[in-house]
């Protein structure tokens, strides 16, 4: 199948209407680990900017002669702490994403085969129909990983902007105008990226289909 190598504003927008309908159909099925993911990267986009001031609050309190040895412990164990619930809570959030794509994957299958046994015969021989019932099985959750990871950045970027603004107002705009500079730059090497894999994925496909033919002595065509 050719796809076309510029990715117009209007296939785009087909992309973001068809965002709803995922997350719809993954809180049908995976309601509450989606939102237990979700809010993870709430925390760990803001666990960064938390570490950065207490690791600041500990430099000054160093610097300074005015504050006491206990101040600069509690300061210390509370950077200790923050650095403590940041690990515990990344490991936290990739146990449960193993186990949403898992629980995802699995019950995306279990769609599929109850609607394959629908189908005729010659459907499976169909290329677009082979296509879409493997698409079906991970694209939900690449769109969904993609909505956690742009949700960690965002959180990230707005307290950094928030933090950054209680120390230099005109600093902090720096952070609104580089991420939409480098936005068009990622999306384009994302864009080829695509296109690499995509035009890639024939060959895969048949060397894939082969060596399965000649280690499996029960399968035939």
């Amino acid at each position: 199948m050719e796809v076309k190598e510029q990715l117009k504003l209007k296939e785009l927008l087909f992309i973001m209407k068809q965002m709803p309908k995922t997350i719809k159909l993954i809180f049908t099925l995976e309601r509450s680990l989606f939102l237990k993911l979700i809010l993870f990267s709430i925390i760990t986009g803001i666990l960064p900017i938390v570490s950065l001031y207490i690791s600041q609050e500990l430099i000054n309190s160093l610097v300074t002669i005015r504050k006491d040895v206990s101040v600069v412990i509690s300061i210390f164990l509370t950077y200790l702490g923050v650095s403590f619930c940041s690990e515990l809570i990344s490991q936290v959030s990739e146990y449960y994403n193993g186990k949403f794509q898992l629980n995802i994957g699995y019950k995306l299958n279990y769609k599929v085969m109850k609607k394959s046994s629908n189908l005729a015969l010659k459907d499976f021989e169909n290329p677009e129909i082979y296509d879409k019932t493997k698409e079906i099985s991970y694209k939900p959750y690449q769109i969904i990983q993609a909505i956690i990871t742009m949700t960690t950045s965002f959180v990230t970027l707005l307290s950094s902007i928030a933090f950054l603004m209680s120390w230099n107002p005109k600093v902090s705009l720096l952070f609104l105008v580089i991420p939409v500079i480098s936005l068009f730059y990622f999306l384009k090497i994302g864009q080829q990226e695509f296109f690499i894999h995509w035009k890639r994925a024939g060959q895969e496909r048949k060397s894939w289909y082969i060596s399965y033919i000649l280690t499996h002595d029960f399968s035939f065509n």
